[in-house]
């Protein structure tokens, strides 16, 4: 018995052994916990890579139909010298113009805005020209609150100044909670169902400077980056050197 119970003793685990392996195992398990985050940031970085490229794609689309960006040309207001209604604009009253002209707005690549007699209101099979959209698909987006402080050439700041309702937003992958001023909060393009959680908005710069011919053309599309936070202001001074090292922002030139 006694040469038994020997035998059993040596093939088996001492408590020290047995809290050692657990301890081995616990260990592997936080490195595959911190893998696996990693992992997701790369997935979400990349998902918003090609995310930006697709709305760089549909902004060339809508420039080679109708040989402007949103915005600019007939596309902008009467007011303006462009063909654009303010009765037309879904905007709240009395901001039509900061409306229009919102780096977050992308309206008009989901519609045209354009009074139907307008040579460019839809496309023309024989001239190649007009309004041929929409340009990105609706899903997934929506509408969006945001800050006046936010200047079209990538000054300021997203979540300061006059908030600015119902912007046709396109949201990045990076889902956040909503911030506490309000600003960057988002319902479904019905206006009537709040997001709690949502991404923030890709915007657009720089687009009355825009040319297909000038490689140090300023357009540029941004996102935030994981970490939420607008960090692109310095582009604002003119540098097209920079490619969107500040911070952890994405910047795609819409002329490189």
């Amino acid at each position: 018995m006694k040469r038994q119970a020997s035998a059993i003793s040596q093939c088996g685990f001492t408590l020290i052994e047995l809290l050692v392996v657990i301890a081995i195992l616990a260990g592997l398990g936080g490195l595959l916990v911190v893998a696996y985050d990693g992992s997701q940031g790369v997935v979400k970085t990349q998902s918003a890579m090609f995310e930006i490229a697709e709305v760089k794609k549909a902004l060339l689309r809508f420039h080679r139909d109708t040989g402007f960006l949103p915005g600019t040309g007939p596309f902008d207001l009467e007011a303006n010298g462009g063909a654009v209604r303010e009765s037309d604009v879904p905007a709240p009253a009395g901001q039509a113009d900061e409306w229009l002209h919102s780096p977050a707005n992308f309206w008009q690549l989901l519609e045209s805005s354009l009074p139907p007699d307008h040579a460019l209101s839809t496309w023309d099979p024989v001239t190649r020209r007009g309004w041929n959209g929409p340009y990105f698909e609706t899903a997934g987006n929506g509408l969006l609150v945001i800050g006046t402080d936010l200047g079209t050439d990538g000054s300021g700041d997203p979540k300061l100044g006059d908030p600015v309702p119902a912007l046709f937003g396109i949201a990045d992958p990076y889902v956040r909670e909503p911030t506490d001023t309000g600003l960057l909060g988002w319902t479904d393009l019905s206006g009537s169902n709040p997001r709690d959680r949502w991404g923030r908005p890709y915007l657009l710069f720089g687009v009355d400077a825009f040319s297909l011919h000038n490689g140090e053309s300023p357009a540029r599309i941004v996102s935030s980056g994981e970490n939420g936070v607008y960090e692109s202001q310095l582009l604002a001074d003119g540098d097209p050197t920079n490619d969107g090292s500040i911070g952890d922002d994405l910047v795609l030139y819409l002329a490189r």
